[in-house]
Formats: structure tokens, sequence, C-alpha cells
């Protein structure tokens, strides 16, 4: 009997259920206890580097490399004022970008918030994905609250998936793949990875194998999926690898 190819599709309601279901990144934050100085709606650098149990200049270090992607907002008088700094100046974070630090930052609380959205994904159900079609599809549901884009331009290169809250890239790679001009992919990872994640994984991957090595990603890294079973080679399942672009 064949079986159908929209195994993975739900209906009208289902779709409403589960999409309440999955807690945004915003959410998360606050499940986990964080909260702003200002008006619960803004955070300092103090809150955020104490939500990570970092220090502020390794918050620093980070906003200033992703300063395209985080736009501080300047706090105004009556705002310093509310928080007791004496400050002639001070910047505030808008939740959602308290967001992407926290997500995109390599720190034990970022690890534990991804563990706990990506924790979420038992209520889908399984994918039969044959094309970056249907992971859009997937990703999409997978990813809802966390500003997914498609076929994203990243300077002179376009990428499959970015996710934005996560300063995370994610390729679906073909067969095609092993054709690519591997002195070009190098050129193109390095750029990438000067800022975001990058994950690259073939196209018959398991759904939870993705999701695992989303888990090992963070800002400078490669990591590589691929399902070997799938591709015919019996002797190994899956490769992880993951590689440092310097």
């Amino acid at each position: 009997m064949r079986r159908s190819k929209r195994r993975a599709a739900l209906s009208p309601t289902s779709r409403r259920q589960r999409k309440r279901t999955i807690l945004g990144a915003v959410e998360l934050l606050k499940e986990f206890g964080f909260t702003g100085s200002i008006e619960n709606r803004l955070a300092t650098k103090k809150d955020i580097a104490t939500f990570l149990k970092i220090p502020i200049a390794t918050l620093d270090h980070f906003l200033s490399k992703h300063r395209d992607e985080i736009q501080p907002v300047s706090l105004d008088q009556a705002m310093r004022r509310a928080i007791g700094s004496k400050a002639r100046h001070l910047n505030g974070y808008q939740l959602s970008d308290v967001a992407k630090i926290s997500f995109g930052m390599d720190t034990e609380t970022g690890i534990e918030l991804k563990k706990r959205m990506f924790g979420q994904v038992g209520i889908f159900a399984t994918p039969t994905t044959k094309d970056e079609i249907q992971w859009r599809q997937v990703l999409s549901r997978v990813f809802d609250g966390f500003d997914l884009r498609f076929n994203y331009q990243i300077g002179k290169y376009r990428v499959d998936f970015f996710v934005e809250k996560l300063l995370m890239v994610l390729e679906c790679n073909g067969y095609a793949h092993r054709y690519y001009n591997a002195k070009e992919e190098a050129k193109r990872e390095r750029e990438i990875t000067k800022r975001y994640a990058l994950v690259r994984f073939h196209h018959k991957i398991g759904l939870e194998t993705l999701f695992n090595g989303i888990l090992q990603a963070k800002p400078g890294t490669v990591i590589r999926l691929y399902d070997l079973h799938q591709l015919g080679q019996a002797n190994h399942s899956v490769v992880s690898e993951a590689s440092h672009i310097r």
C-alpha cells in the first residue's frame, strides 16, 4: 500500500491548537524567569548579563558583533530614574532582542532555552520530507514565533533558512551537495559564520537528528548532518560533524 505524501498534514483546528501550545521566544524567556527592568518590556545590559550568568564584557562583545541585528533603545531620563540609574546615557533592549541574545550566545541558560524549545516538537507529526519545499512547511510550524526567513540574503549569499531569533542559518543539501565547488563553499561558510551558526543537513535527515544538531550549533561553527543510511551506506546511520571556521 502506498504511503500518503500528506501524512504530516494538520487540520485547521489542529494547527490552531498546536500553534497555541508552542511557546514563542519571548514567552520562553518569561517562563525561565526573565523580567526587564523597564516596565517589563525593556531590559538593561545588567538584566541580560544576570539572566545569562555572564560578564557584561562578554555581552558587549556579542552585541558589537551583532550590532546590525540588535538595535538598542536609548532610555530617556524618566526611564533611567525609574530604575534608579544616575547614568546620563543608558540603553535598553526590546524583549525580542533579548531572545536573540539568549538563544544566540553559547551559555548554559541559552542551551537550556533551546532544549526547552525543541522539547516541544513532540506535538508535531514525524514528517516524511523529501525536498526543501516540504522542509519549509515543517520548519514554518516548528519555528513559529522565531522569525524564520526563507531564501534569505546574507551579504552576497542566499541561504535556505534563517532563524533570526536563534541567529542561525539552516541549509538543506540534497544529492547535488557533493558536486558543489569546495573552495567557494568554504569561502561562503566563513562569511556566514562570522555572525551566525550554520547547520547543513541532508534533505532526508530525521527531524530529531536535526534538532540535536541545532543544540550543538553556535556562531562561528558549522554543523553537518547527513543520514548515510538514507543514502544507501548502511554501515553508518548519521554523521554529525561540527567544525569551527577560522
